[in-house]
C-alpha cells in the first residue's frame, strides 16, 4: 500500500511562536543557511540566534536554550535570545520565567514590530 504524506507538516508550538513573535519561519532554508553562516564565522550572533530558533522548531529544546543563553553571555540585550529563551520557558511551563525573559527582551532594543509582538504575547499570558 502507498503512503501518502501530508501536504504540510504540522508546525510545532516553539516554531508557530517564533514565527509570530519574530515574524520570521524557520524552514528548513533559513536553517542550512544559518548553519553555514556560523560554520564561517563563529560570531555571526543572528546566525547563531536563527540555529537556536532551529533546534527549537525541530524541538530540541535544551539544545536551543543552551545556545540562547549563550547569546545572552555574549550579547546581554540580544532580544532575539531572550525570545528564545521566553519560548522554552513557555513550552516547559515555566510562565513566570518567561514572563521575565519577555519582559527582558522589551526593555531590549527590539524592532517596533517585534516589541508591539511580544506586549501582545505578554497579555496573553
Amino acid at each position: 500500500a502507498n503512503v501518502i504524506l501530508p501536504s504540510t507538516v504540522r508546525e510545532s508550538a516553539f516554531a508557530a511562536r517564533s514565527r509570530v513573535l519574530l515574524g520570521k519561519a524557520f524552514d528548513e532554508e533559513r536553517c542550512e543557511r544559518a548553519k553555514a553562516q556560523l560554520d564561517r564565522d563563529a560570531w555571526a550572533l543572528d546566525a547563531m540566534a536563527d540555529v537556536g530558533f532551529c533546534f527549537g522548531a525541530d524541538g530540541d529544546l535544551e539544545r536551543a536554550d543552551r545556545i540562547f543563553a549563550r547569546l545572552i553571555d555574549f550579547s546581554p540585550e540580544n532580544y532575539e535570545a531572550l525570545i528564545g529563551r521566553a519560548i522554552v520557558a513557555l513550552e516547559a511551563g515555566e510562565k513566570n520565567v518567561a514572563k521575565r525573559f519577555f519582559q527582558d527582551a522589551l526593555e531590549a532594543p527590539a524592532p517596533i514590530a517585534q516589541a508591539t509582538r511580544i506586549e501582545n504575547e505578554l497579555k496573553r499570558l
